[in-house]
């Protein structure tokens, strides 16, 4: 029944589309006979196809400007999924076990397995419904935490091995410490880090709990989606940074140093500015006191040779 369905549905198409095609080429014919008349060309069909044009590759431009983001957010979660680890898998499984299971089975040579899968999601591979429980509460919490920015989606599972199989878990009986490192494009921008976990439909932000930068730190007994978030730097506007550049502006010239040369040895020396006489005017007296002195030892040289001829005569 389908099939027949179909066919009929394909030949009235066909029969519809062959009319249409009749139709077009009739109008096409009577127009250039109306542009051979007047001699006037009808250029309405090219401007729309002009707009058109214009339209696909707007909408062309903007597909691809979402799909560049989509690619570098999923990028960036990669990334920080391949370096997401437990901070101690000991630990880990007392949280899961309970500090007297762990030691029984501990003590009984029989001691679990202990995995963190990660992976890192691209914003569209999110459930419709976490993204907008993520965008409500990172708008919440720009309120206390300005420039609050989305880094990754991340889903995050913990899995257990007690004989031969790996057995998914959901809570835990403890905090378990997660360690990311953070890449160095966000360390670039970023004040501080967060983790936001989204399970049973509720966001619970998670605050680093370590001093070091290029790492975030986090506790959490819950495993489902993540969000890492950071805090952005502020960003400076036109009129600050106009301000800004001014003002070292005058601080330079104020300590503006000038390179000139020496004119004895000919290299470069450092001279600040000040109201004592150039190196011109320098130069000059130089010549001067050179000249009086060379006259002051002429003189004493002649005084000395002529005056003992003088005492003789005498």
């Amino acid at each position: 029944t389908t099939t027949k369905t179909n066919s009929s549905n394909s030949t009235a198409s066909g029969s519809g589309n062959s009319k249409s095609t009749g139709s077009n080429n009739t109008t096409k014919n009577t127009n250039t006979t109306k542009t051979t008349k007047t001699g006037a060309p009808d250029t309405g069909s090219d401007t729309n196809k002009d707009t058109d044009t214009k339209d696909s590759t707007d909408t062309k431009d903007t597909k691809d400007s979402d799909s560049k983001k989509t690619t570098a957010s999923s990028g960036t979660a990669e990334k920080i999924a391949k370096n997401t680890t437990l901070a101690d898998n000991e630990e880990a499984l007392k949280a899961i076990l309970g500090e007297e299971k762990f030691k029984e089975l501990s003590d009984a040579g029989k001691t679990p397995s202990v995995r963190l899968g990660v992976k890192g999601l691209a914003k569209n591979d999110v459930p419709e419904n976490d993204r907008k429980i993520v965008e409500k509460k990172t708008e919440e919490l720009k309120a206390s935490i300005p420039n609050l920015t989305v880094g990754a989606y991340l889903d995050l599972t913990l899995e257990m091995k007690e004989d031969s199989d790996w057995d998914k878990v959901s809570n835990t009986k403890g905090p378990v410490k997660i360690v990311v490192k953070v890449p160095s494009d966000i360390q670039k921008k970023a004040v501080k880090c967060f983790m936001m976990r989204i399970h049973d439909e509720e966001a619970t932000l998670l605050e680093d709990t370590d001093e070091d930068p290029e790492t975030l730190t986090v506790e959490s007994d819950e495993f489902s989606t993540y969000v890492m978030l950071y805090q952005e730097k502020e960003k400076q506007t036109k009129e600050e940074k106009v301000s800004t550049a001014s003002a070292d502006n005058t601080d330079k010239k104020e300590d503006t140093k000038i390179e000139e040369k020496s004119p004895d040895t000919g290299t470069a020396s450092i001279t600040e500015h000040s109201s004592e006489p150039s190196g011109g005017d320098n130069e000059i007296w130089r010549i001067v006191l050179f000249v009086v002195l060379v006259v002051v030892v002429v003189g004493v040289i002649l005084l000395g040779v002529y005056g003992s001829k003088i005492l003789n005569k005498e």
